[in-house]
């Protein structure tokens, strides 16, 4: 509305292309809706019933009680089941009362299986009995009640946010349920993310020299009036650097962000992308600066993309209802393409229309093949081409060249940012795949299988959030889930408990169908050592450093930066010939 003025707006006829991967889409709230339930019923929440009246004089009693209630508009209320039956083998059938209204729903009972549901029923998280007292939100219309819906309010709520290393957004979830609550937890609600938050300090550490094998002190430690305790409130002592990580040590990492000071801390962070306050507070090193779900898989991101972070992408193009473009978000490397696409086209066009002239005898029509495209044409810089100079294709055929081409070959030169060094993002890696196979990420273990992972859990004070991200080489995925009040989930729901599991069923998803890259690239300045750890991965090649604001970013050459985009090239190219005959590409 902002761009093309409110008048426009609500005229519509909009075309708009997001990077959103409709399949993955389906898996995050299967995955996520799938591990609320299972946190309710740990905890002992899991009925979807509110009661169950027994006997018919209870039934009768409860009716009699709703007589003459004035149902409105979108209000829930509570109704009783009064008949049941089977529709057929897969679909259930019960009549509800609410009021003096009787409805009958179909539903199924398999939630995991059926989502969205299909057309005309329900999803139920158990199958109805009579007598079954359950909350129902009522539509009602200029004719009277036009809808009884039944409903599964859970106490708690959750959140799945996954993109690709370019920053593209596959698949964002923002609650259990959008239809009770539209609140988008990805990107609204601001939440603590414990230590989650540890790999950013962990980094900044490598930075300033430390490596993997340093010794840490895991030991009591006071701050003014702050007595902060580890998970399982006990100590290690002598630890190593890469145990500590691994282990979610909270006494050490205290120890080691009062070492290279938090406000560095704060200010090193803050290059990965988060726009949220991060307070220089000790407490940093536990996450105590409040974030969004957005920001911290985006932060992630960088860890997965060899040190490079991308500005979270949501909208590819815009088309106006004329077929006009109002906004490209493809990026030059992709244009490129588009370009010869449209020689290609004209080429075949001026081709088909000489053949036909050349059968009624025009032999000298005065069509000829255009002119090769400039030789300078696909050398010049990035962004030299506005939107007003490009060609673009159609909002028609965008859509039949972005089948054959992933998403995640979307990329622009403008939306690259190193961040950190190659190196450093490779041992943080490392770490952080010792996350997955023997510390508190250990539940996601059996994923490798399908391609290398690291990731990190998270756990704020009392089990109020519980968090998980982590990614592959194309792929990265954060998981929240915790109480829109900040009340606690319940005992011993930490992040590998609540929210690990999650993100484990969603990334068995996507890495079956993300498959470009399944290893982690090996820079040229690191080397493996063998330690009493076992292999671990050291930085050793020195490189040029740029200082930005007292900050030591190692920064990449040009060189390399154009050597990573012509490898795009060639690989979307390759794609492209795939497509030729028709085939999807993608």
């Amino acid at each position: 509305e902002k761009k093309v003025s409110r008048k426009a707006y609500e005229k519509g006829g909009y075309k708009v292309y997001t990077t959103l991967d409709a399949d993955l889409s389906v898996a995050a709230y299967r995955a996520l809706r799938r591990g609320v339930r299972n946190l309710e019923k740990r905890q002992g929440r899991a009925r979807f019933t509110l009661a169950r009246l027994k006997t018919v004089e209870k039934i009768e009693e409860f009716r009699t009680q709703q007589k003459n209630l004035v149902l409105e508009d979108g209000k829930t209320y509570r109704g009783v089941v009064t008949v049941v039956g089977e529709s057929d083998a897969e679909t259930s059938f019960a009549t509800v009362e609410v009021g003096d209204e009787k409805r009958t729903i179909r539903y199924v009972v398999d939630p995991d299986r059926y989502y969205p549901p299909p057309r005309g029923r329900y999803l139920l998280a158990e199958k109805l009995r009579v007598g079954d007292v359950l909350r129902v939100r009522v539509s009602v219309g200029s004719e009277g009640v036009t809808d009884v819906v039944p409903l599964f309010r859970p106490r708690v709520q959750g959140a799945l946010v996954s993109m690709d290393v370019n920053g593209n957004i596959l698949s964002m979830v923002g609650g259990y349920d959008f239809w009770q609550s539209k609140f988008n937890r990805s990107v609204q609600a601001k939440r603590q993310p414990g230590s989650a938050f540890k790999p950013f300090l962990y980094s900044a550490a490598i930075d300033k020299g430390y490596t993997q094998t340093s010794k840490l002190h895991d030991v009591p430690i006071i701050i003014d009036d702050w007595v902060p305790e580890n998970y399982d409130e006990e100590y290690m002592g002598s630890v190593f650097f890469r145990e500590s990580l691994i282990n979610s040590r909270n006494l050490s990492s205290i120890r080691l962000i009062m070492d290279i000071n938090p406000q560095y801390v704060a200010d090193y962070s803050r290059y990965f992308g988060f726009e949220s306050n991060i307070r220089p507070y000790p407490s940093l090193a536990l996450g105590s600066s409040e974030v969004s779900l957005l920001e911290l898989t985006s932060a992630y991101s960088v860890f997965a993309n060899a040190g490079v972070y991308r500005e979270p992408k949501f909208i590819l193009r815009i088309y106006d209802r004329n077929g006009t473009l109002i906004e490209d978000n493809t990026g030059e490397m992709y244009l490129q393409y588009e370009r010869k696409l449209k020689r290609r086209k004209e080429e075949e066009k001026l081709r088909v229309v000489n053949e036909i002239a050349r059968s009624k005898g025009y032999e000298n029509y005065g069509l000829a093949a255009p002119p090769p495209p400039d030789e300078g044409e696909e050398a010049r810089p990035s962004g030299f081409f506005g939107l007003e100079d490009r060609e673009f294709l159609t909002a028609e055929e965008f859509m039949l060249l972005i089948r054959k081409v992933p998403v995640s070959y979307f990329v622009s030169e403008d939306d690259f940012k190193r961040v950190i060094s190659p190196e450093t993002a490779y041992v943080m890696t490392d770490i952080m795949e010792g996350v997955i196979s023997q510390g508190t990420g250990i539940s996601a273990n059996w994923l490798n299988a399908k391609a290398k992972i690291a990731g990190k859990t998270g756990t704020t004070n009392n089990y109020t959030d519980a968090w998980f991200v982590g990614y592959s080489p194309a792929v990265v995925t954060g998981v929240w889930v915790g109480k829109d009040d900040n009340t606690p989930l319940g005992d011993k729901e930490a992040g590998s408990r609540a929210a690990a599991p999650v993100w484990a069923e969603f990334m068995d998803k996507a890495l079956g169908k993300y498959r470009e890259r399944t290893e982690f690239e090996v820079p040229p300045g690191i080397r493996i050592v063998t330690t009493s750890l076992g292999d671990l991965s050291y930085k050793v090649r020195p490189r040029k450093e740029q200082v930005i604001r007292g900050l030591n970013i190692r920064m990449g050459s040009k060189r390399n930066k154009a050597r990573e985009f012509r490898d795009y090239d060639l690989r979307i190219d390759s794609l492209f010939r795939e497509g030729e005959d028709g085939e999807d590409g993608g």
